[in-house]
């Protein structure tokens, strides 16, 4: 059973569905990080940064486990040649299978928990929390072929109705209990809200087999170690942070890596979900390929380089505004993560391109590197600079794999370093010079009160990093990239803009 289709005679340039498909997924993914963003700020203001500690140090160890079962069902799905009924059977199946052998898994672990952390109180939030991660195994996989299709404002409303019914529960709870199970009893419920709209939105009802195991694996065994991997250098330094320095120092630390996401991969992560099928579908073009995962390198640098840069410069102001006086050591770990976010950003597509073009087992190789190098990092940085040197040492693990993927992108493509230099540096020269402009005006309004510097510096930095890049592109002839195909995109909008308005 497969999601229903338009004829393909109707349906709009691949292209055309890719950019729509990206669009929605940036929507989906800022409407959430914005319902996210605004809960937040209030939960800020009800809970203290140790009952976000608290919450965080059993969410990483749950998410740990989580990852050391993740076979990527999803992604096989989205790859196979035909999500048949057998294909979606057998992904259903697994997914179950992962999520009751991850949540006996995190019961096992519980002995161990006070070793870990010393903290008795984390305890009964992994039993919690265990428990749900096995409920939410019997989510229907039939939601994964909005993807496959392209049909992305399904899994927009999905995404967004699931966070909204989670924050309402978050909220209320906190409101309520005033301590860190408003956190769990939200993530709880919107497992629960997930279940429920993945059967009501899409027709597919699952049944046990096993058919398919064999294809998918052999697919999905190094998605596994690439999860794996990933995981283990992104989110292994909270368990660090909150072993060595106790609920508040993690508190600081996990909502200031939250912040500094915001700025780049909160916005290329929904893009890589449309660009894995996209890409999927020009695997047999490679020059076609190349031009895609080109444009979308640039745009990746287009937007992720102004608001990384731009939430480094802003934080010292933003955060007390945000979060409250409470917040102000996460300020220079938000500061720090910006630069990670930015390399995070950059890396994506390249990332994406590997996988589907047969390469990824390499892009699962260098994130094992990646994880294997990660403990001893976040170590020395911790015992070296507290939560800061833990900070600048993801910048640093972060850069390394940049380095590799593009590398790997360099040497198994027709395309050149200069061709990845290209179409990445106009953006990047254009945020240093804003970045040299915020500074500068934020010496003239420093003394004012923090709403006024925040105006002053966002508006000052919008400002020249659109007169930049503008000047930039024109200064080198107007080649043809992301400004000119961003310039058209504008002009064909208002053209119709303005031939809507002319109709009677």
């Amino acid at each position: 059973m497969t999601a229903e289709n338009p004829s393909p005679g109707r349906q709009p340039p691949l292209r055309r569905r890719l950019i729509q498909g990206a669009a929605w997924m940036v929507a989906t993914k800022w409407g959430v990080r914005l319902l996210g963003v605004v809960s937040t700020i209030v939960l800020a203001r009800l809970l203290a940064p140790e009952d976000f500690g608290l919450a965080a140090m059993a969410i990483v160890l749950v998410s740990t486990v989580r990852i050391l079962f993740e076979f990527g069902v999803d992604y096989a799905v989205i790859a196979s040649d035909k999500a048949d009924r057998s294909t979606l059977d057998t992904g259903w199946t697994l997914r179950l299978l992962q999520t009751v052998g991850a949540g006996a898994a995190m019961l096992l672990l519980v002995p161990f928990v006070h070793f870990i952390y010393n903290d008795p109180r984390v305890v009964p939030i992994l039993l919690v929390l265990a428990l749900a991660s096995m409920v939410r195994g019997v989510t229907n996989i039939g939601v994964v072929l909005f993807r496959r299709e392209l049909q992305f404002h399904r899994e927009f409303v999905l995404e967004v109705v699931t966070k909204i019914v989670a924050i309402i529960a978050t909220l209320i709870a906190a409101l309520w209990l005033r301590n860190y199970w408003a956190l769990i009893i939200g993530l709880v419920v919107s497992y629960g809200a997930e279940i429920a709209l993945s059967y009501s939105m899409h027709p597919y009802r699952p049944r046990f087999s096993l058919a398919k195991a064999a294809s998918i694996w052999s697919f999905s065994k190094w998605m596994l170690a690439t999860h794996i991997g990933n995981h283990i250098a992104t989110r292994i330094d909270r368990v660090f942070v909150g072993a060595l320095g106790g609920p508040q120092v993690v508190g600081h630390y996990s909502i200031g890596g939250e912040i500094a996401n915001m700025a780049g991969p909160e916005i290329t992560a929904p893009v890589s979900r449309a660009l894995i099928p996209g890409f999927a579908k020009l695997r047999d073009e490679p020059s076609r390929l190349d031009q895609a995962y080109l444009k979308s390198l640039a745009a990746a640098a287009l937007v992720g380089a102004p608001c990384s840069i731009g939430l480094a410069l802003v934080a010292p102001a933003f955060i007390p505004i945000a979060l409250g006086p409470n917040w102000d050591a996460a300020v220079p770990v938000v500061q720090i993560l910006c630069f990670y976010a930015l390399l995070r950003t950059l890396v994506t597509a390249s990332a994406v391109l590997n996988m589907v073009s047969g390469h990824i087992d390499a892009v699962a190789k260098i994130a094992l590197v990646r994880a294997a190098l990660t403990p001893f990092a976040v170590y020395a940085g911790f015992r070296l600079a507290g939560i800061e040197g833990v900070a600048w040492s993801k910048v640093l693990l972060v850069a390394f794999n940049f380095w590799a993927i593009s590398w790997l992108v360099t040497t198994t493509r027709d395309i050149s370093r200069a061709r990845l230099v290209d179409v990445v540096w106009r953006p990047l020269v254009a945020a240093s010079l804003m970045a040299g402009a915020v500074r500068l005006i934020t010496g003239f309004v420093a003394t004012g009160a923090d709403g006024l510097v925040l105006g002053v510096q966002i508006t000052t930095g919008a400002v020249t990093y659109a007169l930049a890049v503008l000047g930039l592109w024109l200064g080198c002839g107007k080649p043809r990239g992301i400004e000119r195909d961003v310039l058209e995109m504008l002009a064909a909008r208002r053209h119709r803009s303005a031939a809507a308005g002319q109709k009677p």
